[in-house]
């Protein structure tokens, strides 16, 4: 993720002697080795061991979840953390923050460590989320992927350096409804040789490395909570959904262009707030979604733009479609198949919203007393 000279994000900053398994596979003890790089790693935690750890989820809005040991601090403030190390663990893109401040290493040259969860809104295509070549991101050299329970994620390795401290990196990514998720496993570590002759000894990095990747192996996807969300019902499209306040201000219907617009409270740096917009497409067959499903992974002929289909869906019972349209201003659109009728209900987001996901799958079908087709 890109990086200034602070990052903020899910840090799981490391504990002191938490979780001491080693992997062979691992880097090696760090003196003399700050130029290898990590790989991706296999070691998950056991329910033994996690019997006691904290877990943060965040349901209502990004539909993670991450378990980390109880010697970890936690804070989702870039601003309370970005100054705990040289080079800090976090990213200004975070969502959760679990630290610790090194106490047990006290002696080495060990400076901080940590696991980042980052979601940027501009990663919304897979171009984008899976381009680890960006500039400013420290993690620039592809890896094998990683399977983090059961989804595979996309991994590249790197590092940064500045006035004797050091910083390894290993990033994995996966485009998930819609969103860019990466997980940040970050280790940092001062120049022995700065120091007197004596006076700091090397910590062990393979430890610390096992135990990073143990809670990077925690992480996982869950449901998108919707249940404090506000509902919406447009008469004219006889659609209902659910829209998070906290991301989206109230819809309005336009007559004029027969949509739902959705006004976006994000706001992307140099860009203007966007819209969700909702509209029903006539004309369209019962076999027109199955057509556009046979050109997943293609560009496809939907609208004006370079639209690609993504994958096929469910949604309220109705075949549906997702695209990315990279032609049209790098928006996210669905199609859904309008019930007994040759129509198309199609949704457009200007950029993906933590919570557009989750307005997505509350979308039901309804038919309200006294509307007449």
């Amino acid at each position: 993720m890109k990086r200034t000279l602070f990052i903020a994000s899910a840090v799981i900053l490391l504990a002191a002697g938490c979780n001491k398994a080693a992997n062979n596979n691992q880097p090696q003890n760090n003196q003399g080795n700050q130029n290898q790089q990590p790989q991706n790693q296999q070691s998950s935690p056991s329910p033994d061991q996690m019997a006691n750890w904290n877990t943060y989820a965040s349901p209502d809005k990004y539909g993670f979840e991450i378990k980390y040991p109880n010697d970890f601090g936690f804070n989702t403030n870039y601003d309370q953390i970005k100054n705990l190390g040289y080079i800090p663990v976090c990213d200004q893109t975070t969502k959760a923050c679990v630290l610790y401040t090194g106490d047990a290493y006290k002696g080495t040259n060990f400076e901080d460590a940590g696991v980042s969860i980052n979601i940027d809104p501009s990663l919304n295509t897979e171009a984008k989320c899976y381009n680890f070549n960006a500039a400013n991101n420290e993690a620039q050299t592809p890896v094998a992927d990683a399977a983090i329970n059961g989804v595979d994620f996309k991994s590249a390795t790197g590092g940064q350096g500045a006035a004797g401290h050091f910083m390894k990196t290993q990033e994995y990514r996966n485009l998930h409804n819609g969103m860019c998720y990466e997980i940040a496993q970050r280790l940092g570590q001062t120049n022995i040789g700065n120091y007197p002759e004596g006076t700091v000894k090397p910590f062990d990095e393979n430890q610390v490395w096992g135990s990073l990747q143990q809670i990077v192996n925690t992480f996982k996807f869950i449901p998108i909570d919707t249940a404090s969300w506000k509902t919406y019902q447009s008469r004219e499209l006889s659609i209902e959904f659910k829209y998070n306040p906290d991301d989206y201000s109230v819809p309005e219907y336009s007559q004029k262009d027969q949509a739902v617009y959705i006004p976006s409270k994000v706001q992307i740096p140099g860009t203007a707030n966007g819209y969700v917009t909702i509209t029903k497409i006539n004309n369209k067959p019962s076999s027109y979604i199955d057509e556009q499903a046979k050109d997943i992974g293609k560009q496809s002929s939907f609208e004006e733009g370079g639209c690609s289909i993504t994958s096929r869906q469910s949604i309220a019972g109705q075949k549906a479609l997702r695209f990315q349209c990279a032609g049209m201003g790098d928006t996210n659109s669905v199609l859904i198949e309008y019930p007994g009728r040759q129509a198309v209900l199609s949704i457009d987001s200007d950029f993906t919203e933590d919570s557009f996901d989750g307005l997505i799958r509350s979308i039901k079908f309804i038919k309200l007393e006294g509307l007449t087709e």
